[in-house]
């Protein structure tokens, strides 16, 4: 980890730490919230997570819900196979708000299969521009792929061209990723680009062509030409992301 001594992320604000007592309306909150979220997703499990799902433990007071990303082996409707997928189903959350600049934080487990794990930014439609920042894209038990945090950078197109290039890297954890949740983050400036791990620096990119809005995205999906495809025996298996949180530099 070459860059290990590298200072952590820089000039954001950092807020007091407070612990509250215990609330009993935040399990009411998060149920309330719950029966919204599958009101409209009736497809999505929502779990309630954190010290208010825990009758009598103090914390910080926030309630916190988590939706799990799910890959299954199963038929898939006609109206969609005629579209060319089948076989499998997996989940996606993309923001409809779209953000530049900033530090960005999840922490998150990968699914325990060859099924894709990803965070990352993109949108097409910003004019002249098509451009994308890998976060993470990990194959938590594909072959060869166990402990391999994949980064990206893409650009598909600029106002003087359309040609796809991208800038790759991968680290090497000392962990098989899909074991625990983990911290990661991505700090994005109008000058440099840089990926955290657990709160240590493991990439920084200069800035060349990344300055668009871009929505921020969790997905999961089949990947045959590059994890491989999953095994039976490894689904159902989930992409959990405890938390995703997003700070923006000082004026």
């Amino acid at each position: 980890m070459p860059e290990s001594a590298q200072p952590l992320i820089g000039p954001y604000e950092s807020p007091p730490a407070v612990c509250r007592d215990y609330d009993h309306r935040t399990a009411n909150v998060a149920r309330l919230v719950a029966a919204t979220i599958r009101d409209h997703l009736p497809q999505v499990q929502v779990e309630h997570v954190g010290s208010t799902s825990v009758p009598g433990c103090a914390g910080k007071g926030i309630v916190d819900l988590m939706i799990p990303l799910t890959m299954r082996k199963e038929k898939l409707p006609p109206e969609v196979e005629k579209q060319g997928y089948k076989d499998y189903t997996s989940a996606a959350l993309h923001t409809k708000a779209r953000t530049a600049y900033g530090y960005f934080e999840v922490k998150a487990k990968p699914m325990d299969s060859a099924g894709s794990s990803s965070f990352w930014f993109t949108r097409e439609g910003v004019p002249g521009w098509w451009t994308e920042i890998d976060v993470f894209e990990i194959g938590g038990k594909a072959k060869g792929f166990e402990q391999k945090y994949n980064m990206n950078l893409h650009v598909f197109q600029t106002p003087q061209e359309k040609n796809h290039w991208d800038v790759q890297h991968t680290w090497i954890a000392p962990w098989r990723l899909a074991d625990a949740y983990h911290v990661y983050g991505l700090e994005w400036d109008k000058d440099e680009i840089k990926y955290f791990v657990d709160g240590v620096l493991v990439r920084s990119v200069e800035n060349t062509h990344w300055h668009q809005p871009l929505s921020l995205i969790f997905d999961s999906e089949t990947m045959p030409d590059w994890f491989g495809m999953p095994k039976d025996e490894d689904l159902p298996s989930t992409f959990s992301v405890e938390y995703v949180r997003a700070w923006k530099t000082k004026s």
